[in-house]
């Protein structure tokens, strides 16, 4: 049994996403295994989370890639509606 002089941070097993990077309006693909490594609907659920709690409207899928069949997950921030 270890004896620990502070305590661990908030969050040890939850791995922090750079959304603004992802919210950028780009296109983006997140590999299994490269950027996540959860089961890729949970990383939907929290892509679909976070643009909540930012308030930015998202598409988001979830996929395998036909040429190397990697699990996969495409997400794109949306531009405001307009009217």
């Amino acid at each position: 049994m270890r004896v620990l002089f502070e305590f661990p941070p908030h969050s040890l097993r939850g791995r922090r996403y750079d959304w603004d990077l992802i919210f950028d309006g780009h296109i983006r693909e997140l590999e299994r295994g490269v950027d996540f490594a959860c089961e890729p609907a949970s990383l939907v659920t929290a892509v679909r989370k976070a643009a909540r709690r930012r308030r930015v409207r998202v598409e988001v899928r979830s996929y395998t890639r036909p040429e190397d069949r990697r699990a996969v997950v495409a997400v794109q921030a949306l531009p405001d509606a307009v009217g």
